[in-house]
């Protein structure tokens, strides 16, 4: 947090003084503990790297003398945090597009795409979980009252679902997907559930990978 701290100081101090576009520091722990680097970039259409250089070294001393203040502390945590925040929005978001691939869409490629960069990004499987089962639940729910004959816009008013294209890509998927196939897609969800609980082994991606698929097929009665 205090590397933090200096890092964003000296950032701000470079472009402040438009000696370079960007600068910035980074402990080298693992190669040389205690070791810190410090670079800049310099403009394409100008800069000064003496100037930079000595900008540079003159935040290193006193990064090695001087105590760092509360105000830089804590700007230091929001910015940390912001970075957090948003990046949890962005994984929460694919997670979602994911639900409405599978169960809305019903595009298996499209689903295989998200899986793997839900995976690269280090996603929380509790958190896709979430994200297919509440859309098969939905559908589940819509499907089980317009089987025992009540009118599609009467369960769309009851379950609260008022966004015309939402309410069109639901119609859609009911009509691909039976009663027996959610069942058996919520069934399957519970599995990776309790995988992800370390209660039953396998692998929780090729299962999340397979329940797409499952959700992504026909209906077959």
């Amino acid at each position: 947090m205090r590397r933090r701290a200096r890092q964003v100081g000296l950032a701000r101090r470079v472009a402040e003084e438009e000696a370079a576009v960007f600068a910035g520091s980074q402990p080298l722990a693992l190669e040389q503990d205690g070791v810190l680097g410090v670079g800049a970039v310099l403009s394409p259409f100008g800069g000064d790297l003496d100037q930079a250089i000595r900008l540079m070294q003159e935040e290193i001393t006193r990064m090695q003398h001087d105590p760092i203040s509360e105000h830089e502390l804590q700007k230091a945590k929001n910015q940390m945090l912001r970075n957090i925040v948003l990046e949890q929005l962005t994984v929460r978001s694919k997670a979602s597009q994911l639900g409405s691939a599978a169960v809305l869409e019903g595009d298996p490629a499209r689903c295989a795409r998200l899986l793997d960069g839900l995976r690269g990004e280090g996603a929380a499987p509790p958190l896709i979980l979430w994200a297919l089962a509440s859309e098969t639940r939905s559908l589940a729910v819509l499907r089980t009252g317009r089987d025992s004959g009540q009118p599609l816009q009467a369960l769309f008013k009851q379950e609260r679902i008022f966004d015309n294209r939402r309410q069109q890509a639901l119609g859609r998927a009911l009509e691909r997907l039976s009663q027996g196939k959610l069942r058996a897609a919520l069934l399957h969800a519970a599995r990776i559930d309790r995988m992800i609980k370390g209660l039953v082994p396998g692998d929780i991606w090729d299962e999340f990978l397979q329940l797409c698929l499952l959700l992504t097929h026909r209906l077959r009665h």
